[in-house]
């Protein structure tokens, strides 16, 4: 029997322990990851999604319309990242335009938040603020000098369970194959 056995014995003695212990780990981050999960989709369907309906709404049934009654050729255009929940992606991306009748011209920006026309309506600025605050507060990347990104931080936890149960199966399984060099 040599020093090397000897270890090789600890480790199969220990294996079910550390396989509990990392058992264990696992339990409680599921427990936080479904938390997390939780806090996403209560801003989600809280805050960034009715932020960005009635955003629509006011745009579509009220500042559209109002400019149509004078530029009948107005749309609404958003731009790739309108609404979608992502790191840097915000609500400002929209613009209501008139086209030129003949295509000669491109179309012409008549109300832009911040922008061309721009009357300052106060329930826009808070829906476009709001939820972007929600947005950067779900999708922060944490080394983005943030601890909150609460997507980055699942998705770190998902990561962390994958290595430990795969760690535990490996050590599960070290039992059987150590004990043949015994």
């Amino acid at each position: 029997m040599t020093i090397y056995q000897d270890k090789l014995r600890e480790l199969i003695n220990e294996a079910d322990t550390t396989v509990a212990g990392i058992t264990s780990n696992v339990v409680q981050i599921e427990e936080i990851s479904d938390e997390l999960q939780d806090q996403i989709d209560a801003i989600t369907e809280a805050v960034t999604t009715p932020c960005q309906t009635d955003l629509v709404d006011r745009l579509t049934n009220i500042k559209l319309p109002d400019i149509q009654i004078t530029e009948p050729l107005a749309y609404l255009d958003y731009d790739a990242g309108f609404g979608d929940l992502g790191y840097g992606n915000d609500l400002q991306g929209w613009r209501i335009q008139v086209d030129d009748p003949l295509m000669i011209d491109p179309p012409t920006v008549l109300y832009e938040y911040e922008g061309t026309g721009w009357d300052s309506d106060v329930s826009l600025t808070q829906w476009v603020q709001d939820w972007d605050f929600g947005n950067d507060y779900i999708t922060k990347p944490l080394t983005a000098g943030s601890t909150y990104g609460l997507s980055p931080y699942l998705s770190n936890l998902q990561s962390a369970q994958a290595i430990l149960e795969s760690n535990a199966t490996k050590i599960s399984d070290s039992k059987a194959v150590f004990a043949r060099y015994i």
